[in-house]
């Protein structure tokens, strides 16, 4: 199960109905970009990393950002003439309506000092080291910017509008960490790259929003900042190994696997302190569950008697079916007698009209040879009474 995208769902069902191409292009590329794909799980594990497989277009239609986008023929035509982007319409994504869409240049992977040629990664190591390669290039090209108040009165598309002419290329709205995910008045806004972040540093007078004004920051001087608050060193200008994102289901399991031990030590551990609290254990609870489970015990004892008394009394469905089954004949050699049981057949595998034609035959025959002798009796017995006279 891939992640659940978090976040308010409402925001952006207000914004006007449009099928305006440049508009459709632009959002989708952005969809898919490095500076997106780095940070949304969902993209990168929807096109499986490095692989680069196709999306649906329908599926990504469907986000909140593009359903003001209409008809869905317009997106499909739209996105046919992005530079960046293929509409795949083969395979699986045959026929109108089941288009997929992927880049044209598959994502890059960084590289770390030791990989090995031939070394395969895994999907959720890819995700680690694009992120991390992002966060440690975005900082330099990012700013904080604060004092927008609440969501109502600084939405996500107005924001976005507000910087784009200074070069922006994502704003992220930031949010608490509890359930409601309220936003915090304040955002980080990724340029194009650090001449472009310097540039709008450097501005005098400084933008407003709404009349009000504002507050900035590099993002690496904030983060320098905040961890100087908070004791602490920062992370995200170390190396890999020191930063790791698990992933949206990567659960820990196994112990602690930088131990040389796989964490079998702390397991044991574990059962040991386990077992030594049952064991000491005088709750009555404990000691009746053990009955039960003790009374549980000889109850299927008993059933298995029982089972196998009825399986050998003459009740028991196999018995009556062996005495119900008729005994095979056999002939004195102890041969099996084997009966033509076709309706046009003997016993014996002869034809029934065969055989009653031989029948017939044989029965005029004997009574031809009847006849005959008859008629040599009789001539004999009038050439004997001849000679007696």
């Amino acid at each position: 199960n891939r992640p659940k995208r978090r976040g308010p769902n409402n925001k952006f069902d207000n914004l006007p109905e449009s099928s305006d191409p440049a508009e459709i292009r632009k959002q989708v590329e952005f969809y898919f970009s490095d500076q997106n794909i780095a940070m949304d799980e969902h993209i990168f594990y929807g096109i499986d990393g490095s692989k680069n497989r196709p999306m649906s277009l329908k599926h990504i239609a469907s986000f909140n950002r593009m359903r003001r986008f209409q008809p869905y023929s317009a997106v499909v035509a739209a996105l046919r003439d992005s530079e960046f982007l293929e509409v795949v319409e083969d395979g699986e994504y045959r026929g109108n309506g089941n288009e997929g869409i992927k880049r044209k240049v598959p994502i890059t992977i960084p590289k770390l000092d030791g990989d090995k040629e031939e070394k395969e990664l895994s999907l959720i190591d890819e995700f680690n080291r694009v992120r991390f390669n992002a966060s440690k290039n975005s900082l330099t090209s990012s700013i904080i910017a604060k004092g927008f108040g609440t969501e109502e009165e600084a939405p996500q598309v107005e924001l976005e509008e507000f910087f784009r002419p200074y070069g922006a290329i994502a704003v992220r709205m930031r949010r608490e960490k509890d359930d409601g995910r309220a936003f915090k008045g304040s955002v980080f806004v990724e340029f194009e790259n650090d001449e472009a972040q310097k540039q709008f540093l450097a501005l005098d007078p400084k933008p407003k929003w709404k009349d009000n004004e504002l507050f900035f920051m590099g993002k690496k001087e904030y983060n320098e900042m905040k961890c100087a608050e908070k004791g602490i060193e920062p992370g995200t200008t170390g190396e890999l190994s020191h930063w790791k994102y698990r992933g949206p289901h990567q659960p820990r399991r196994g112990g602690d696997r930088t131990r040389r031990d796989g964490g079998r030590s702390r397991r044991d551990d574990y059962r040991r302190r386990r077992s030594d609290s049952h064991s000491r254990s005088r709750s009555p609870y404990r000691h009746r569950r053990r009955r039960d489970s003790r009374s549980r015990s000889s109850d299927s004892d008993d059933w298995k008697d029982r089972r196998d008394k009825f399986q050998k009394s003459r009740d028991y469905r196999g018995h009556r079916d062996e005495e119900e089954k008729p005994k095979q004949l056999v002939d004195e050699r102890g041969v099996p007698v084997v009966h033509d049981t076709r309706p046009d057949r003997n016993p014996n595998g002869t034809l029934k009209e065969a055989a009653d034609k031989g029948a017939a035959d044989a029965s005029k025959k004997r009574g031809r040879v009847d006849d005959d002798a008859g008629k040599d009796d009789g001539s004999k017995k009038t050439k004997l009474e001849v000679t007696a006279d």
